[in-house]
């Protein structure tokens, strides 16, 4: 049931109620309204996505948002961002907060929602998206990339399953 995983928030702009939107968590910050460790909101699970074989069907996720009386689901940590509308509602996934979302830059992302009128104190979004008077960012993450390495390899040995899946990333971002 989607009601049982979900943590909704209700978000109050100005004096105007702004409809809920789900928060999808679990210890990991992973998941989908249908489990608590899905993969319903991956990137490649999604339509259009590399998993066509494994697509979540959009049905699924309209039905999601009616159930919850959303208009946003944010959930987190799949590796690859998500920001993508279904219907009337928004699914917000900002992929990994500390690995490369894109090639060639390194910097994680994490999704801000607050009111469209309040600038953020994160700096520029890499995009965006208004829904009522509720803007969702992508705000990309910097971090001490030699710092990051360092204690990376002090953790992972070089040829560890950890490090050929997840250095070269570390490094240069993802290919999406």
């Amino acid at each position: 049931c989607v009601h049982g995983l979900l943590r909704s928030v209700e978000i109050k702009l100005d004096t105007r109620r702004w409809r809920r939107g789900g928060v999808i968590y679990n210890s990991q910050n992973t998941g989908d309204p249908a489990c608590a460790n899905g993969w319903a909101f991956d990137a490649a699970h999604l339509p259009g996505g590399s998993r066509p074989d494994h697509a979540t069907d959009v049905t699924n996720i309209e039905r999601w948002f009616e159930e919850a009386r959303a208009d946003v689901f944010a959930c987190a940590h799949t590796c690859r961002p998500v920001f993508q509308r279904f219907g009337n509602g928004l699914v917000a996934n900002n992929g990994a907060a500390g690995l490369g979302n894109f090639r060639d830059d390194p910097r994680g992302l994490v999704t801000r929602v607050a009111c469209v009128d309040v600038a953020s104190a994160l700096g520029a979004p890499l995009y965006s998206a208004d829904v009522g008077r509720a803007r969702i960012e992508a705000v990309p993450l910097a971090f001490d990339l030699n710092a990051a390495l360092a204690a990376f390899d002090g953790v992972w040995p070089s040829g560890s399953a950890a490090a050929v899946s997840y250095r070269e990333r570390l490094s240069n971002g993802d290919e999406g």
